[in-house]
């Protein structure tokens, strides 16, 4: 049997604000415990083929980095008392805020540095329709 040695390659994202889809979610054992690891798809044009990976240790406080993150895809924070449904979160999408970063070994990565919510859509301003007391 003949092995070829391949070099595992993905498209290195310039620092910036990309918008995702969450495409899975896992809990995993990492080198600091327990972690959540979660898949996201880059939903912007000619990159929607990339994917990054966001971490978040196990923390189901209002204010922590993992009910934040669940929180921007939702479209609103999460309080306490709430329960999340983590698979209907599924497909949704937020912003996620990237940076490039460079492994003991040399070898850069990109890292996600937070997940934000989509901006809402504002709703439109009536018309002004005049001084309604004003007498014609």
């Amino acid at each position: 049997m003949i092995l070829t040695v391949t070099e595992n390659t993905y498209e290195l994202l310039e620092p910036d604000v990309y918008r995702v889809k969450l495409v899975e979610v896992q809990e995993i054992e990492g080198t600091y415990g327990m972690q959540v690891k979660l898949k996201l798809q880059v939903a912007e044009p000619d990159l929607e083929d990339v994917t990054v990976t966001a971490w978040a240790n196990v923390s189901t406080a209002p204010q922590s980095k993992l009910v934040r993150w669940l929180g921007a895809f939702n479209g609103r924070p999460f309080s306490a008392g709430q329960k999340i449904n983590v698979d209907a979160l599924i497909g949704k999408t937020a912003k996620a805020v990237l940076d490039v970063k460079t492994s003991a070994d040399g070898r850069q990565y990109n890292r996600v540095n937070d997940i934000l919510p989509l901006r809402q859509k504002r709703q439109p301003e009536p018309e002004d329709e005049g001084d309604p007391f004003e007498e014609e």
